[in-house]
């Protein structure tokens, strides 16, 4: 839940915004407790790598997911059909 929501916060920051919402959680994992915390926890590295690496969906690389995503469905349907 903690990815999809960065990655909704994500796609409208530019790189700048990035580097200091990564701050930001980690300045909220270094106050926590060990024994009662609603923070992420041990997932907070693998948050903060996947914020500093997010890239945008391009026009070109959405284009080449629905293609793939129709080929994917017409073999699917083909197959249930012809089988």
């Amino acid at each position: 839940m903690e990815l999809a929501c960065d990655s909704g916060v994500l796609k409208n920051l530019n790189d700048n915004d990035k580097k200091t919402y990564a701050e930001a959680l980690l300045s909220c994992s270094a106050g926590k407790t060990y024994y009662a915390s609603a923070f992420g926890g041990a997932r907070t590295r693998i948050r903060i790598q996947n914020i500093l690496s997010y890239k945008k969906l391009t026009f070109v690389s959405g284009i080449c997911f629905a293609a793939l995503f129709i080929v994917i469905a017409v073999t699917v349907i083909t197959n249930a059909v012809g089988g």
